[in-house]
């Protein structure tokens, strides 16, 4: 065995880790969580003392403890410091602002090259910004693509005095995030659960540890934080393609397990380029990031033209195919060496279709990562065709030179999505790119139980589609929060379809240039409980008592009817339930909640989405799951028809329902929305959930102000 790092060497037989050895393990023994015999240290022999020896100065070393430091038993000198002591001093120990800009410009031409200056815009002020964080402060950086987001994360990476910092992207971005920062001279390792799950596999502490968006709850890697956060050596939490927490349906439910790393109460910093002025409110809740400050930078991207062409509608959309197909062709006849194009499909089999017909490669789910990693190498480094076709996983954080091309065949999901996909052209100097979303009319199917951020995302689709003015108008105003922004209001801006028809002109624009707006948002101040007692703490001890207020309700009213409850509750100072024989005169039933009309006749048209809530009770299925099964009432829903009965009076009472159009901005009198909306799914307190649930909880907190239910 290696005498310092004890390693074991290959001696062709048994072998045990010096490590293991020293704690009277056996190394087969260690794996099974079993010690050898106590009589162990009786046989030990003077090489392997020896080698123990070793071993313990090097922990002494690290933990600069021991007789390594300490000369026998005397009081330990001023200048010796343990562990814990060195990690309080490395947090008041924070460097001037002089001192910041000073390594972070070495850092930046450390990587970049002795000549290099911050781009033009926000990324030198988002810079200084993570530098001075302290504590459980966060921030919330808005860069357009290509602005040089991953700097953010590398540059601290490789400054002096640096620990270490953890960044999470999208899963997929995983590989290219680690191959670009070794490229770059960066100390990185890929924390992966289905590699690093066992002691002695666990990555060393690299200067940055790259950890996959949907494994933040794996204990394996919880165990290696919290072993880098004890060392003090964890320095930054970044978290990549952050929207994809509120924009990504497919991700969102273990996105969600993000909020957990505040439990480090380390400095946050959330990158995108796609946050919406209209998301960032649920944003900034789904990610406990109330009191960040935003720094933003316009999303506009002037070197893009901006098409949108409707063609006759034919069967399952083979007129759509036939147009994109010559467009792609006749696109390819302008590029040159080093150029390429991208098309994106809404389906997979869309996609092997389109792909077959232009004679080029598909990239989508249904492939292996190995046959996904070698399509879009191939592609990228310009070894194949020209052109791939894919669905929307290549459209986050993929980062490629030389695409001057992105169609759409048909409706792209929503306007976050198409700005991503977009996003990927011409992300170099002197390049422009052509946007074309070729359509043939036909709204793409809404699936049951849309949520609203969905809906919201979906509907700016079909204007930026079917709007007659400028395509940027749009744009801007959805993405920015900039109203009436048109092509020739951005300097340099290439005109889009509708300010400049047709996709065979060439534009004669000055050379492209990204907007520099001054989007900058400052955030709520950080509340004096919320500093007393830790963001993740407070936000533990807050989803209690809300979680407890609702069952402590449901024990209240399971032997009565929930809407007399609470009309009964709402004008009491103490918040208790007062009989009402006038208004309730049906034991066993549920009153209207809207005058006229039956409960069970309006419950009929909701169609609520699979596993969203119980079919019975309208519960979320979790916990309606869990109240059974601890209450041992087989298979009998504890609490039928609470939930849906309270949602509903929002329907048929005029206080309540503009009490519910001012918070939930939805009209409880436009009923097919209403209902779409109550069906919404979103996440309720950690699990599955919808709209109702959320107004339910509202009603009832409402409802009781102070007085909580007994």
């Amino acid at each position: 065995m290696d005498q310092m790092t004890g390693e074991a060497l290959d001696v062709r037989g048994s072998w045990n880790i010096v490590w293991d050895l020293q704690s009277t393990h056996s190394t087969k023994m260690a794996r099974l969580h079993y010690a050898v015999h106590v009589g162990m240290p009786n046989g030990l022999t003077p090489e392997m003392m020896e080698n123990y020896r070793g071993i313990s100065r090097l922990w002494h070393q690290f933990l600069m403890e021991g007789d390594e430091f300490r000369a026998g038993w005397k009081r330990k000198a001023p200048g010796d410091e343990s562990m814990t002591a060195r990690k309080k001093n490395k947090k008041e120990d924070q460097p001037s602002k002089e001192e910041n800009e000073r390594h972070m410009m070495d850092g930046l031409r450390m990587l970049m090259g002795p000549a290099s200056t911050w781009r033009p815009g926000k990324q030198r002020e988002c810079m200084e910004k993570i530098l001075a964080l302290q504590g459980e402060e966060s921030a919330i950086c808005v860069l357009p693509t290509g602005a040089g987001k991953s700097l953010l994360f590398m540059v601290p990476a490789i400054m002096r005095g640096g620990g270490t910092n953890v960044v999470v992207p999208f899963a997929a971005l995983m590989t290219e995030m680690v191959d670009k920062a070794r490229r770059m001279g960066v100390d990185v390792v890929e924390f992966r659960p289905s590699v690093n799950s066992e002691r002695e596999s666990l990555p060393r502490a690299a200067r940055m540890v790259v950890v996959g968006a949907d494994t933040v709850s794996v204990p394996s890697l919880l165990g290696y934080l919290d072993g880098l956060d004890e060392a003090g050596l964890l320095q930054r939490i970044f978290i990549d393609e952050a929207h994809t927490a509120i924009t990504d349906a497919s991700y969102r439910v273990k996105l969600t397990q993000l909020k957990g790393l505040a439990r480090y109460q380390k400095p946050m910093v959330l990158l995108t380029a796609t946050l919406p002025v209209t998301f960032e409110r649920w944003f900034r809740e789904e990610l406990l990031a109330a009191s960040a400050e935003t720094i933003r930078e316009r999303t506009t991207k002037a070197n893009c033209r901006y098409e949108v062409e409707q063609v006759k509608a034919g069967r399952r959309g083979v007129s759509v195919d036939i147009r994109v197909v010559e467009l792609v062709r006749q696109l390819d006849s302008t590029m040159v060496s080093g150029q390429k194009g991208v098309v994106y499909c809404r389906t997979k089999t869309q996609c092997e279709a389109l792909a077959k017909e232009i004679g080029c490669s598909a990239h989508h789910s249904g492939m292996d990562k190995a046959a996904q990693d070698e399509t879009r190498e191939l592609w990228a480094s310009g070894g194949g065709h020209r052109w791939i076709v894919a669905t929307t996983g290549l459209g986050t954080g993929i980062d490629i030179g030389g695409i001057v091309a992105v169609l759409h065949a048909g409706f792209p999901y929503g306007l976050v999505d198409f700005v991503q996909q977009t996003g990927r052209g011409a992300r170099r100097d002197g390049e422009e790119v052509r946007s074309v979303i070729v359509h043939d009319g036909s709204t793409p199917y809404e699936r049951v139980g849309t949520d609203k951020i969905e809906r919201i995302n979906r509907h700016q689709m079909e204007m930026f589609i079917k709007s007659p003015g400028c395509h940027r108008e749009v744009l801007s105003s959805f993405m920015d929060g900039v109203v009436g922004e048109t092509c020739a209001d951005i300097a340099g801006a290439i005109p889009c379809g509708r300010c400049l028809p047709t996709i065979e002109e060439e534009s004669d624009g000055d050379e492209a240039s990204s907007g520099d707006g001054n989007g900058e948002e400052e955030g709520p101040a950080e509340t004096r409980k919320e500093a007393r007692e830790g963001v993740w703490r407070m936000f533990n001890k807050v989803e209690g008592e809300k979680v407890n207020t609702l069952v402590r309700w449901l024990d209240e009213v399971q032997d009565m009817c929930a809407v007399c409850h609470i009309w009964n509750c709402k004008g009491t100072t103490i918040g208790e339930a007062i009989p009402s024989p006038d208004r309730h005169t049906r034991p066993g039933e549920v009153c209207e909640p809207v005058r006229g009309q039956s409960y069970d006749s309006i419950r009929q048209k909701i169609r609520f989405a699979d596993n969203s809530c119980c079919f019975r009770c309208k519960l979320p299925s979790d916990w309606c799951d869990e109240m059974r099964e601890s209450a041992g009432e087989g298979k009998d829903c504890m609490y039928t028809d609470k939930v849906l009965p309270v949602a509903l009076m929002a329907m048929g009472h005029d206080a309540m329902k503009r009490w519910v159009v001012n918070k939930f901005e939805i009209d409880p009198d436009d009923t097919k929305e209403w209902f779409k909306w109550l069906a919404g799914r979103v996440q309720f307190h950690g699990t599955k959930g919808t709209n109702m649930h959320v107004l339910w909880e509202a009603i009832v907190h409402k409802t009781y102000g102070k007085h909580k239910p007994r």
